[in-house]
Order: structure tokens, then C-alpha cells, then sequence
């Protein structure tokens, strides 16, 4: 402000016609049109967003057409109208079974077709060259990924045993998981820690275009392998008990 009043009178004395001129306003705030730039240890890139992209597109995509509707519909409805009874009867898994009830065709097809595409068109603009062990440490990264969301989102939704609704934490997880979408390495510390260590959503679509582009430790890899096989541990071990203290719809 102090810099226009001395335009103010620069104006008024040099300019020809302008010697009453005044100023009416300013702006409200101070604006930075650039600042300086940090020079990190990799500059992340519109084509890396595409390949984090891309990989949760198809990992959400098969969890949603596997289990998304089982969990939120098939589960809870079963358990408040009996239906988980007669499911009971049959000689396989019920886990596996009530978790794979319904498979959406569609949505399988779409989302990694779609998905497929933005990882091609990221991996030629970001110029990496691929190799089978590559290729196959990508695509395991993939469906553990996979694995890792659908066993957080089924220890979600063992409370349907206890609880009326749980939809309201299952919206939560699936918003938080959205995040996936960037790099980890976009994040702050303390929140990577808290979601890749804590409450592993960060596992959900990152570790494996992190393994494609040279950029997963080892350390998180393990992380990531060791963290699905707690969940299903984890998941087994609760399933039963849920099931134990089960008395059916009626009581």
C-alpha cells in the first residue's frame, strides 16, 4: 500500500492530466504470484498422479465389483433377516462365500480397462522400461493391494454383528482411501506414518505403482505383505467369534 501512495504522486507530478488523481482501493490481502521452489529428491509429475491413478483405479475397481455390495448390503442384511442362516449350510467357506455373493460384471470390466489405460499412457510418458520380474512384482503389489482393502473393509463391517448400521464408517474408510490417487510421498510424514503404520488405508493403491517406478523399500514392501496377512488373520479370527455369539434374525 505504501508502494501505490508513491505511484499516487509519481502520477500526480509527471503525469499530464492526472495531477488530482487518487487512489480509491487496494487489494484485501497480499498476493504471491511465485515463491521459491524446493528442489526435493524427485519432483512429482503430472504422469506419476496418472500411475497412482490409474493402479487405485484398478484395485478399487476390483474390490467394488467383488465385495463392495456383499459387505454393505449382502452382510448386514443376512445377519438382520436371517438370511446368514441358511447360508450357514453350505460346504464352503462363509466368509468367502458371503463376501463373493454378487460380482458386478460391469463394473469389473469398466474399471480395469479403464484403469489399464492410464497405467499404459503413464509408464510410455514417464518413459520406464519394464522387465517380467518387473512387471510380475507390479501385478502382485496389485492384488495384495486388493486384498488389503477388502480385509480392512471386512473388519469394518464385523460390527454389523453389534451394530444397526456401520455404513457411516465404510464411507469414511472409502473416502480416506481416495487418497491413493497420490504418491505417498506427497503427504507429510506424520500422516504417512499414521495411515500407512496405523491405519494401513495408504497400503490401499501405493505400494505397487511405488514398486513400478523403483521407489518402494524394502522395508514398506514387507510392510504391505505382512499388514494383508495380519488382516486376515485378524479377519478369520473375528469372523468365528462373530459367528459364535450369532444366534440368528430371531433371537
Amino acid at each position: 500500500r505504501e508502494q501505490a501512495q508513491c505511484y499516487i504522486e509519481v502520477f500526480r507530478r509527471y503525469s499530464p492530466g492526472m495531477e488530482h488523481c487518487r487512489m480509491v482501493t487496494t487489494g484485501p490481502e497480499l498476493g504471491i504470484r511465485e515463491g521459491r521452489r524446493v528442489a526435493g529428491r524427485y519432483e512429482l509429475s503430472a504422469d506419476d498422479v496418472l500411475l497412482f491413478s490409474g493402479s487405485f483405479m484398478f484395485v478399487n475397481s476390483l474390490y467394488v465389483s467383488l465385495f463392495l455390495v456383499n459387505l454393505i448390503v449382502t452382510l448386514p442384511n443376512g445377519i438382520r433377516n436371517g438370511t446368514l442362516d441358511l447360508l450357514m449350510t453350505k460346504p464352503i467357506s462363509l466368509q468367502f462365500y458371503i463376501s463373493t455373493y454378487f460380482i458386478e460384471i460391469p463394473t469389473i470390466v469398466a474399471g480395469i480397462l479403464g484403469g489399464i489405460v492410464m497405467i499404459i499412457a503413464a509408464v510410455i510418458r514417464l518413459g520406464l522400461h519394464l522387465n517380467p520380474l518387473t512387471l510380475l512384482g507390479y501385478v502382485f503389489f496389485l492384488f495384495n493391494s486388493v486384498f488389503t482393502m477388502y480385509l480392512f473393509m471386512f473388519l469394518l463391517h464385523l460390527f454389523s454383528f453389534t451394530a444397526v448400521r456401520v455404513g457411516a464408517l465404510h464411507e469414511i474408510a472409502s473416502s480416506l482411501s481416495d487418497m491413493n490417487r497420490i504418491p505417498v510421498s506427497a503427504y507429510g510424514k506424520v500422516f504417512r506414518n499414521i495411515f500407512i503404520y496405523t491405519i494401513p488405508i495408504l497400503l490401499f493403491g501405493n505400494p505397487a505403482p511405488m514398486f513400478l517406478t523403483g521407489r518402494l523399500s524394502v522395508p514398506l514392501g514387507l510392510w504391505s505383505v505382512f499388514v494383508t496377512i495380519l488382516l486376515f488373520i485378524l479377519s478369520r479370527v473375528l469372523w468365528k467369534a462373530a459367528l459364535r455369539r450369532y444366534s440368528s434374525a430371531n433371537g
